[in-house]
């Protein structure tokens, strides 16, 4: 996925860390942490990331994000980058036989994604 990522024009910067996310509570106890396997990049000055969170049954989800601490992105920084983030989706699904449509978690706030939902 490292490569994946690097192959797309513009983006730069790209790094891959494994982190390990929250443990969930069953009947059977306290299950092994979630691994998440995150991927942070820079495309025009701005910083982004995706991962995919596994958790201990072995089912993934896919979140490709981007965020600011205390404000939302403006409208101009997400069509900037937002067909950019669909081509390193596509790069990954095609380069490493991943279908990620099938793991995505898709959600945008205060803003328009194109493919996702509307602005409240």
């Amino acid at each position: 996925m490292l490569e994946a990522t690097k192959l797309v024009a513009g983006v730069s910067d790209v790094e891959h860390r494994i982190e390990e996310g929250g443990r969930e509570l069953t009947f059977g106890g306290i299950q092994q942490p979630e691994i998440i396997d995150r991927f942070l990049y820079t495309y025009d000055g701005l910083y982004w990331n995706y991962y995919f969170r596994t958790n201990y049954k072995g089912i993934a989800e896919f979140r490709h994000t981007y965020i600011d601490i205390n404000r939302h992105p403006s409208q101009s920084e997400i069509d900037k980058i937002r067909p950019m983030m669909i081509q390193i989706e596509n790069s990954v699904s095609q380069r490493c036989q991943i279908d990620i449509s099938t793991k995505t978690i898709e959600t945008c706030m205060g803003v328009t994604c194109e493919g996702v939902n509307k602005p409240k």
